[in-house]
């Protein structure tokens, strides 16, 4: 063979990263499946609202050796909306109302990450997220957050816990952030939290963003701004993206993806700018339709499992389903953790310079084409086949032009790297 004609393929790096943010009623089963040793991903995200309550999950992920990532609720402990949840007011640095950036200056911003630190050493953490606020174009948060991670970063050191990650929740809008003037601010804040060692990783939490939210032109605008950020030389996770967040994995725009179970597959901002009227009441778990990367209710996949053509096709034939349907319906929320882990599983096996088409003629342009059966059988899927089709065009437009090629993010590894405890 002439050596020329050779195409040489890097090596694999580390597997790319799922993490799961459990609900109030998941803990439980996903300790569980962690214990059968099944796949749930690369760590777990918890708040310290009520650690009892997670306190198990924690120990088998422990035990597994995932990570354990505490999420401070800086964000909530911001907004009108967030704060009016009891749990989350009654955390130690809560405060009497809504935080304010005056509020988080000086003698009282250490002492607010102090107890943030003590609470992740306290709860077993192997990270924690750092307190980090809403950010647009006016907002004043961006050098406060910037001097609340470096204060994090040496309490936890003083604490003995330099191998504790730090990961930025970079929680702003995607038209603020590519703007010229403010996405360079954000860049040379992170690069100077990187630079100096204080943060190990960037967590996307874009608003509004995810598999409902997420049309040719928003996609496109995240992937760029996420491969802008690769320059900054941390890991990226993209926050609550849901099926999109494969595609995203897919085009090596980020090394990790964070979800809820069977919900949060967005993330929405103005949710917590308003108090809440609802009820509190937690809906059941939705059902997964991994051939199609659609969440749908329970009643919508007993009925769709019932159609001619549809059962023997989509159908769950990974371990989580020995029984096939009948287990994916009884226990959704078990379905759809194998089911995510295992699709971040196989792209992880696909060397980065392959991976974009990999994604595209593996899974995206079949499941485009299985929906035009589906939406026969369910009519209002009609929405999610037109993002499955927006997605493939605008994906493959893109890897035509080579854009997936122009850099992959870093993937993070859930350890501390040039640190010594």
């Amino acid at each position: 063979m002439d050596e020329s004609s050779i195409r040489h393929l890097r090596a694999l790096g580390p597997p790319l990263a799922g993490y799961v943010r459990p609900g109030s009623r998941d803990n439980a089963i996903i300790a569980r499946l962690i214990s059968q040793g099944l796949p749930v991903g690369a760590g777990i995200v918890y708040d310290a609202a009520n650690p009892a309550r997670s306190v198990d999950l924690r120990s088998a992920a422990d035990e597994a050796g995932l990570e354990r990532v505490l999420d401070p609720k800086s964000v909530e402990l911001s907004t009108v909306g967030g704060f009016d949840r009891s749990t989350i007011a009654s955390l130690p640095w809560a405060g009497s109302g809504p935080h304010q950036p005056a509020d988080l200056a000086g003698s009282n911003g250490t002492r607010f990450a102090e107890l943030i630190a003590i609470a992740a050493v306290e709860t077993g953490a192997s990270a924690l997220l750092a307190p980090t606020h809403f950010l647009d174009e006016l907002s004043p948060w961006l050098p406060v957050d910037e001097a609340l991670a470096s204060i994090l970063r040496d309490a936890l050191d003083r604490l003995g816990a330099k191998n504790v990650a730090i990961y930025y929740p970079l929680v702003t809008t995607l038209k603020g952030a590519r703007s010229t003037r403010f996405g360079t601010r954000i860049r040379r804040s992170l690069e100077r939290l990187a630079k100096s060692g204080v943060i190990d990783a960037i967590w996307l939490r874009i608003h509004p963003f995810g598999t409902t939210s997420a049309g040719p032109l928003s996609l496109s605008r995240y992937l760029d701004f996420a491969r802008s950020l690769h320059s900054v030389g941390v890991p990226l996770v993209g926050e609550r993206t849901g099926t999109v967040g494969l595609a995203l994995l897919g085009f090596n725009a980020v090394g990790g993806i964070e979800s809820s179970v069977t919900f949060g597959d967005r993330y929405d901002h103005g949710g917590l700018m308003k108090v809440s009227t609802g009820s509190g009441f937690v809906p059941p778990p939705r059902v997964y339709l991994q051939e199609v990367g659609a969440i749908v209710d329970l009643s919508v996949a007993a009925a769709l499992y019932e159609r001619r053509g549809i059962k023997g096709r989509h159908q769950c034939a990974n371990e989580c389903c020995p029984r096939g349907i009948a287990d994916t319906l009884s226990d959704p929320r078990r379905h759809f953790l194998v089911n995510r882990a295992a699709e971040i599983s196989r792209l992880s096996a696909v060397p980065e310079v392959a991976r974009p088409e990999h994604y595209l003629s593996t899974w995206l342009r079949p499941a485009s084409d299985r929906m035009i059966q589906v939406v026969k059988a369910a009519p209002d899927l009609a929405g999610h086949r037109v993002r499955l089709d927006n997605w493939r065009l605008t994906l493959t437009k893109l890897l035509d032009e080579g854009a997936p090629a122009a850099s992959a993010a870093l993937v993070p590894t859930g350890r501390r790297l040039g640190r010594t405890a």
